[in-house]
């Protein structure tokens, strides 16, 4: 900020957030060039806070139109904060509006995703919730169904008008003909029946010139005319399916009683298990979650009237590589005109890479870059921890290395750098997987030994000691040399800071008699 003159704080609540707390911030937030996901870290110096480093991706057209090209429908990128600008991005002419019912604004300000029809559009509105909980943005997604509804319109249509004309001419044959027609009127009233039972392949043929001939060529072009919209209504059908199996979600449907009515292929990469496996016994649909997350698995499928509605949780399964993986599961209930129950759909995407990236930079954030070990920031939420947890007693090992400078001034800093990081690398081998080793200096690190006494700190030194002496025996010169404290209590009487003060004095005093053995 001294050298750029601005340090975003009055346009950037999340960079406000970061400076006040000194801690990380994740989210979406609106700013002056628009929407953005982004993961803002702070950034310390020698133990000073300096700034903080964002990492972003902002939600614009070119982000709207990859949707649109991939899921169909225009996209719009909309406020709610009532601003002049309503509409900050789009791929169409819609654009965005205000004008919500009561119940709509309740399910945006709750944060449901709601449906609207209007006119021959389907409209969709998926609230954003910013990283402070507030939603000020919200997605919108408009279906143009008037081809579906034109196509069910216009075979409706002539469906009712060839069945009246079909049944008039049927009444004046049998009151007239019926002793003399017998026989043509009983292959028609069979091809009929094969049409009202959806066999739409076997023609109807007649030669006499009468009303029997007559009947029949009207039956033929109903059946030609059934079996074109029927074809165009299974290629409509067929789009649409083509849309659930091509779409990086697992789209799933269930009934009322929990059978699965449909699978998508996703549901292969991501459980290892077939659309048919799976439909075949529904029961692997629970089998493959962790077994920890099962009970809350069970409850977020439940279809009670309290529980309808939209959801959406995450829950760990298991993989086909018997791997543990993540998945956001998103459902919603499906109800006829008389709010009876019809199923549930669910809509279940693959976080586990996006799980991991936040793992990784959550560890990243603990650790020191050059040695390896823990940082300060971690150091100090451990011993939080363990005061909180009540894991005594616990021994603290404090560890200063020897001469640290003596090597930087005569070889440089990187042969320092390679004493911190073999200093590092010879307490780590010597510690138990729970023992925890943070550089919390230049040059001093601290162990911290849950559930052990001053003995267990004893053994652990003598280790460290026989490891120097081997990293040292594999060099030509700048010599490993540590001093050490240590410090063991219940952290009942004086708290675990008090053990860490005692570790430090006793290892400045082993370091004083080291110096004057020289």
């Amino acid at each position: 900020p001294d050298r750029f003159g601005d340090d975003l704080t009055e346009i950037r609540p999340m960079v406000v957030e970061v400076n006040n707390q000194r801690r990380s911030a994740f989210g979406w937030e609106g700013g002056v060039h628009g929407v953005a996901l982004r993961q803002i870290e702070p950034i310390f110096y020698q133990g000073n806070y300096a700034g903080a480093l964002e990492v972003g991706m902002f939600l614009d057209e070119r982000i709207l139109t990859i949707w649109k090209n991939a899921v169909l429908g225009d996209w719009y990128l909309c406020r709610t904060d009532g601003s002049s600008k309503i509409q900050l991005a789009g791929t169409g002419d819609s654009g965005c509006d205000l004008s919500l019912s009561a119940d709509e604004r309740r399910a945006l300000e709750s944060t449901d995703a709601f449906v609207r029809s209007s006119n021959n559009l389907l409209i969709q509105r998926f609230p954003i919730v910013d990283f402070s909980g507030k939603i000020n943005f919200y997605i919108k997604r408009v279906i143009d169904v008037s081809p579906i509804r034109t196509l069910a319109n216009e075979q409706r249509s002539a469906s009712i008008w060839l069945g009246l004309w079909v049944l008039t001419i049927a009444s004046l044959i049998f009151a007239f003909l019926i002793r003399s027609v017998l026989k043509p009127l009983d292959d028609l009233i069979s091809h009929a029946q094969a049409i009202s039972d959806g066999d739409l392949e076997q023609p109807i043929s007649s030669k006499t010139p009468d009303e029997i001939g007559g009947l029949s060529r009207a039956f033929e072009g109903m059946r030609q005319s059934l079996k074109q919209k029927t074809a165009e209504l299974e290629a409509q059908s067929a789009l649409f399916r083509t849309l659930a199996e091509t779409a990086s979600e697992w789209i799933l449907w269930l009934g009322p009683d929990g059978d699965i009515i449909y699978s998508s292929p996703s549901c292969k990469r991501i459980t290892g298990l077939s659309s048919s496996e799976m439909q075949a016994k529904t029961e692997l649909l629970t089998k493959i979650v962790h077994p920890e997350d099962r009970e809350a698995w069970r409850r977020f499928l439940q279809t009670k009237p309290e529980t309808r509605g939209h959801k959406k949780e995450q829950f760990r399964i298991v993989g086909p590589q018997e791997e543990t993986r993540w998945i956001l599961c998103r459902t919603s209930t499906v109800l006829d005109a008389d709010q009876n129950l019809l199923g549930l759909r669910c809509s279940i995407t693959d976080i586990t890479a996006q799980k991991q990236a936040e793992a990784h930079l959550k560890h990243m954030s603990f650790v020191d870059p050059l040695t390896g070990a823990y940082n300060r920031a971690f150091f100090d939420d451990s011993v939080q921890s363990l005061a909180r947890d009540e894991k005594w007693p616990v021994t603290v090992i404090v560890a200063d290395m020897d001469r640290l400078k003596e090597a930087n001034d005569s070889f440089g800093h990187h042969a320092g750098d390679e004493l911190l990081k073999g200093a590092a690398e010879v307490m780590r081998k010597c510690l138990r997987k729970e023992d925890i080793l943070a550089r919390i200096g230049g040059d001093e690190f601290v162990i911290l030994m849950p559930e052990t006494q001053s003995r267990d700190a004893e053994a652990v030194i003598t280790r460290i000691e026989s490891a120097i002496a081997d990293f040292n025996s594999a060099r030509d010169s700048n010599d490993l040399e540590i001093s050490f404290g240590v410090a063991c209590g219940d952290g009942i009487a004086s708290g675990i800071e008090a053990i860490i003060e005692t570790a430090d004095q006793r290892m400045y005093r082993n370091k004083r008699q080291k110096k004057l053995k020289r």
